[in-house]
């Protein structure tokens, strides 16, 4: 039934990121293989999911169908529906194996079908020009800097990187011994402490440093 919703959703909505972004070919599609065959070779021919009257042209006998259901509840139900084909044929063969005293091969098979079926999930896609979501949150943090980040007490630096950032930074100094890793990271967390941006109990920051030692050498 989902082969058919599927394939019946893409006539009617003329998604093509139902082709194009969940690696769907025409296995998951045993049932309507030829169906399927022929609306992938309208696609990437005429860059267009054909019309219903098109398809039914070729496909008379094809039960068109009304699908509500949302682009990826038809993606997960055809995974979901294409691992439990696979497993069961791969059980079969197993059984096989084991009848004939194949262990080895019946593990190897067992331990392949199981890489296949880890990697075999679908994508989760966003449409970047509806959902905005990223975009507003990209801007709320450009428009309320200090919110969401520190400057680091190096001008020069703050203007490539911008500042750190509160939540999610991860920053580190390597160089050679003596060459000054220690003042830098001092300098960073004491114009931070100074600025009023540092809390300086270890458990709120992941700054290596408290405030008496930072009070030791105000830069």
């Amino acid at each position: 039934m989902i082969q058919e919703q599927a394939i019946s959703y893409l006539l009617h909505h003329k998604d093509s990121s139902l082709i194009i972004s969940n690696k769907l070919d025409e296995s998951f599609f045993p049932s309507y293989v030829s169906e399927w065959r022929y609306i992938k070779t309208h696609f990437e021919t005429y860059g267009t999911i054909p019309d219903p009257e098109t398809f039914l042209a070729s496909f008379p006998a094809f039960d068109l169908i009304d699908v509500n259901e949302p682009s990826q509840y038809i993606v997960d139900e055809l995974y979901k529906e294409h691992q439990s084909n696979n497993l069961a044929a791969t059980f079969n063969r197993v059984r096989k194996l084991l009848l004939d005293n194949k262990t080895s091969e019946a593990v190897e098979l067992y331990r392949k079908a199981y890489e296949d079926l880890a990697i075999s999930t679908p994508l989760t896609t966003v449409d970047i020009l509806k959902d905005t979501s990223r975009y507003d949150a990209y801007a709320e943090r450009v428009n309320n800097f200090d919110k969401y980040y520190v400057r680091t007490g190096f001008p020069e630096l703050d203007s490539i990187i911008g500042g750190w950032d509160r939540e999610e930074e991860l920053a580190t100094i390597v160089a050679r011994p003596n060459c000054g890793k220690s003042w830098i990271f001092y300098k960073v967390v004491g114009f931070s402490f100074w600025t009023g941006r540092l809390h300086t109990e270890r458990k709120k920051t992941c700054a290596s440093c408290n405030s008496e030692a930072v009070e030791q050498d105000r830069f």
